[in-house]
């Protein structure tokens, strides 16, 4: 003979607190899905931006060499004091051979 412990009350209310306990956690979880999702979301927007600005800076950077150069070495500011003169004297050249082509012409 079975015994039927669904039909006692008591393990009626213990298996309501079960599923009200697992609806509690689903509704938890879908809480911190969501969350979890919109930040992801903002991460991948960050990220997108990010690759914008380094895809901007690349061609920044090439005109640069191209104006100045491949074969000269950019200096950063902070590893060199004369760094600001050899800017200026790259750019005074630059400028000098310039007016000489248009007076040429």
């Amino acid at each position: 003979m079975q015994k039927q412990s669904s039909n006692h009350p008591s393990e009626y209310v213990k298996n309501m607190e079960k599923l009200s306990k697992l609806a509690g956690f689903i509704h938890q979880n879908s809480i911190v899905f969501s969350t979890l999702i919109g930040e992801i979301k903002a991460l991948e927007k960050k990220l997108s931006d990010y690759h914008f600005q380094l895809k901007k800076f690349k061609r920044s950077v090439n005109c640069i060499e191209e104006r100045t150069g491949h074969s000269k070495e950019l200096t950063d500011f902070f590893e060199s004091s004369s760094s600001e003169s050899e800017v200026e004297k790259i750019v005074a050249s630059k400028c000098n051979s310039k007016k000489e082509a248009r007076l040429s012409q």
